[in-house]
Formats: structure tokens, C-alpha cells, sequence
């Protein structure tokens, strides 16, 4: 079962990946209040990310979702844009609150 992350019109700052720990954090700003909220995966062992903007250039998330998939959790953003970002990861945390 998907968990949605409430973060639609959020926008996404930057991702890392810190490869030698298998550290994903992603950085957004909650649009209504400037509110910073921090998407924290660990043992990371897969990245995608495209930056292509099909729909158009936009630094705004349309929707979020984390599923279980294979013993591992998957982090999904897609972006106004119509990119997508995929990570999969032992386990996914939300650092302040969203939605």
C-alpha cells in the first residue's frame, strides 16, 4: 500500500545522495507557509531521476508517494514538469511535517 505524502505545489530544492553511507535527502519548501521539509532514505541502492520537463519547465512536485516493493521501500516524486524521480531504499522519513 502507498503512503501519499502530502506535497503537491511543493518545491524541490536539491536531492543528494551521499554514496558512501547510501544517503538520499531531498529538500523542499512547502509553498503555502516556506516551511522546509527534508526527505530523508537510507541504504539507497537505486537513484532515477529524469530533467527533461515534457510538460514544461516547473520546480514544483505534482505528487509523492512511498510503496513497499521487494522487502524495500520506493520513493516516487513526480514533478510538474512531468519527470520523475524513483529511489529505492530500506526506509524513508519525513523531516518536518508535510501536509
Amino acid at each position: 500500500m502507498s503512503v501519499i505524502i502530502s506535497l503537491h505545489d511543493a518545491t524541490l530544492n536539491k536531492i543528494e545522495l551521499e554514496w558512501n553511507i547510501g544517503q538520499l535527502t531531498a529538500n523542499l519548501t512547502v509553498s503555502e507557509d516556506s516551511r522546509k521539509v527534508l526527505i530523508v532514505g537510507c541504504g539507497i541502492s537505486s537513484l532515477y531521476c529524469s530533467r527533461c520537463f515534457p510538460w514544461g519547465r516547473s520546480v514544483s512536485v505534482n505528487k509523492c508517494a512511498v510503496e513497499p516493493q521487494d522487502g524495500f521501500e520506493l520513493l516516487k516524486i513526480e514533478m510538474q514538469s512531468g519527470d520523475n524521480i524513483f529511489a529505492q531504499g530500506k526506509k524513508f522519513i519525513i523531516e518536518g511535517r508535510a501536509g
